[in-house]
């Protein structure tokens, strides 16, 4: 079976003992035209999940397994051995909707300079059953300072920029999508579409990236400091001033607003920092 014409993305598939789960993943990446290989890349799982893959016979489909290392570890790998621009973050027991890459796809067009496009998610549960919409996401600087951080799965990032950027930092357990999205949106805006085209699984005590409170203001803190000390004034005033309103009360309302963003997120190590 040959690639689709067009074809530009690579699903990325985190697994972490998500065995059958998995399969459900895989098959929404595929259903998805535009997808030019897919990546399962499992994290030293205990279950039968890479077996769950065994009847899938299209060549687009690679299976990575490593020794548990983490989720930072997982999508670092899958940066470098994706062969398209454009990679789609999914989680093992989460799924593509129908249409949800052409989507993404589209509305590059309207913004070609983005460096990711967000949709928003539905809560499904174990059988697959929606049970609650999450809200949709807000990806600007302003609101990842505050702490209003987008999820990653579903999110069509550009892969090379993601690179440049530095990918994950696989220090980083509660803080590693704040990390990412900080350098990112720096680089380029972000697209957000109110369409719920990724179904989110809820599960209790699940593999995914943070989710428990030990360590998470250290962290958070961490990746503040090192998100304002590494990046110029300018630069981040820039992201924060509509360059049409650009003058100096604005961009002194502007260092007033970005301490109060740094004050508001809770970390106490970070308050030097306003």
């Amino acid at each position: 079976m040959t690639e689709p014409a067009g074809a530009s993305v690579t699903v990325l598939v985190t697994s972490g003992n998500d065995g059958p789960f998995v399969a459900a993943a895989v098959d929404g990446a595929l259903a998805q035209p535009a997808v030019a290989q897919v990546l399962v890349l499992d994290d030293g799982s205990v279950d039968d999940g890479p077996a769950a893959l065994a009847h899938v016979s299209d060549p687009r489909v690679r299976i990575v397994c490593q020794p548990r290392r983490g989720v930072a570890h997982l999508w670092n790998l899958g940066l470098g051995l994706a062969r398209t621009p454009w990679v789609v973050l999914l989680g093992g027991r989460d799924v593509l909707r129908p249409g949800c890459v052409a989507a993404q796809l589209a509305a590059l067009e309207a913004e070609p300079d983005a460096v990711a496009v967000l949709v928003a998610a539905r809560c499904v549960d174990a059988s697959g059953a929606a049970v609650a919409s999450a809200p949709v996401p807000e990806a600007s600087l302003r609101a990842v300072l505050a702490g209003d951080v987008p999820a990653l799965s579903g999110v069509l990032l550009d892969r090379a920029r993601a690179v440049e950027a530095g990918g994950f930092d696989p220090s980083l357990r509660h803080a590693l999508a704040q990390d990412l999205w900080l350098r990112l949106l720096l680089r380029g805006p972000a697209v957000v579409l109110a369409d719920e085209l990724v179904d989110v699984a809820l599960r209790p005590g699940a593999w995914r990236v943070g989710g428990e409170p030990a360590g998470e203001d250290a962290e958070r803190a961490r990746v503040l400091s090192r998100a304002l000390t590494g990046t110029r004034l300018e630069e981040l005033l820039a992201r924060l001033v509509p360059a049409e309103t650009r003058a100096p009360a604005a961009e002194a309302a502007a260092c007033l607003e970005l301490a109060r963003l740094v004050v508001g997120t809770g970390p106490r190590a970070a308050l030097g920092l306003a």
